[in-house]
């Protein structure tokens, strides 16, 4: 048994905030719009045999320090590993995470599934999430509603080289999570869709050098205007 104490990661998502631990160089709108990244508080983790482990964690709130009203938010996950093949999370969130509001609580659940399929791997991640009517909300006297689908697929095509390629889809019902957020206009709904291929180069000691394309759509005009964007990236790291 493990216990942990602090800003600890997430266990939500495949994704993780170290970008050169992703499939893909960039981050897939799941991660950025339906998932939290960090919490302060309490885990305890533990393996109860080969095939499933349990965490439990008692949280301030969704990337919250201090936390913004009184009562505590919950987080727990289960993981199952049927076979060395095959692992599946399932994890589930509940608390209230707006400010000066102990009422309204925010909940959902989530599942990652991972294969092993001869020399690729394959996730799939769905997501739902509910949060109560309150004052934050785009629409203040409804419930907000979100769900989300995405998946990886990655093939090394030699020891040096590897593609990753990424689909997902969001489902912002309520403009709950992304009306104002990381650049998007207010709205009281809206619907993304994104699509991205990475080459994972391993050709020189300790770094990695990663091409990318990726294609994102809206059903808003999100974009500079436009409801598309095409975006071309490169990003370099050295692991040491």
């Amino acid at each position: 048994m493990q216990f942990k104490a602090g800003r600890i990661p997430t266990l939500m998502g495949l994704e993780v905030i170290e970008t050169a631990a992703n499939p893909n160089w960039s981050e897939g709108n799941q991660f950025i719009y339906v998932e939290n990244f960090t919490a302060l508080g309490v885990s305890v983790e533990t393996k109860l045999n080969r095939h499933l482990d349990v965490q439990l964690r008692v949280i301030n709130g969704w990337d919250q320090v201090s936390d913004n009203n009184k009562r505590k938010s919950l987080m727990g996950r289960v993981g199952i590993s049927p076979d060395t093949l095959t692992s599946i999370g399932l994890v589930g969130f509940w608390g209230p995470e707006e400010t000066g509001d102990n009422t309204a609580n925010r909940y959902g659940v989530e599942a990652l599934v991972w294969r092993k399929l001869g020399g690729a791997q394959l996730w799939v991640q769905g997501d739902y999430g509910r949060e109560q009517a309150n004052a934050a909300l785009p629409t203040p006297a409804q419930d907000a509603k979100w769900w989300a689908l995405g998946s990886w697929l990655m093939y090394d095509l030699r020891p040096s080289l590897g593609l990753a390629l990424r689909g997902d889809y969001v489902d912002d019902e309520s403009g709950a999570r992304t009306s104002g957020s990381f650049g998007f206009p207010a709205n009281t709904g809206q619907k993304i869709a994104s699509g991205t291929a990475t080459l994972n180069i391993r050709a020189w000691p300790n770094a990695a050098v990663r091409p990318e394309v990726r294609y994102d759509r809206s059903t808003l005009a999100a974009f500079a205007g436009k409801k598309d964007q095409v975006s071309i990236a490169l990003g370099v790291a050295y692991l040491y």
